[in-house]
């Protein structure tokens, strides 16, 4: 072998090192940036797209006694149900790529005593949240058309419902709130029984 051909290979095995190092050093950093978004923290347990079945219905929720509303004077919510039952589940329709398109309902009651309010959200998966939405109709006449809220897995098979800039996670969509003096911006809740929904167990 000439002095220029042992030279080319030579060059050769070196790029081949660095892409094939590179490569490896990239497929790591790739684990490492999924491993954050996948499992933060594994004390946490299973993420929601696995806890949170396609095709079982779920409820999740928490009451608030008379003592709590006394030390939380701005809270408005009393009673708070995240559902995801038959309606939620012909909603989101025959999809693959779960959770995408997700559809749950959140329902509240509030200190006003006028019953319990539902909302329908879509959710999409976002980093190791779900980031939900729902749209008012086209025809609701008000500018307030979308509202989000955000759900987290939190520890003992709890979930963190989060709607930092709209304040009430489920009312009327037109109403305007005022975020500022609003304490109703997060929700710890508990796995319930699907009567606590209004959900039969064998829908």
């Amino acid at each position: 072998m000439s002095f220029g051909r042992a030279m080319i290979c030579t060059a050769f095995v070196c790029a081949l090192a660095v892409f094939v190092g590179g490569r490896a050093a990239f497929s790591q950093l790739s684990k490492a940036e999924f491993a954050q978004i996948e499992e933060p923290d594994k004390a946490l347990g299973e993420p929601l797209h696995k806890r949170l079945k396609q095709n079982e219905p779920f409820c999740y929720g928490s009451d608030y006694d008379a003592a709590h509303l006394d030390q939380h004077p701005d809270q408005q919510v009393t009673s708070i149900r995240l559902l995801r039952g038959p309606i939620e589940m012909a909603a989101t329709g025959k999809r693959q790529e779960w959770p995408e398109g997700a559809a749950v309902s959140v329902s509240v009651t509030t200190r006003d005593g006028n019953g319990a309010v539902q909302q329908r959200y879509s959710c999409s998966p976002e980093g190791d949240q779900w980031r939900c939405t729902s749209k008012a109709s086209a025809d609701a006449g008000c500018s307030m058309l979308t509202r989000e809220v955000f759900l987290r897995r939190g520890t003992e098979d709890t979930i963190t419902l989060a709607n930092p800039s709209d304040g009430l996670p489920s009312l009327d969509l037109c109403s305007k709130l005022d975020i500022a003096s609003s304490d109703d911006k997060m929700f710890k809740l508990s796995p319930m029984a699907l009567s606590e929904c209004g959900l039969k167990k064998d829908w």
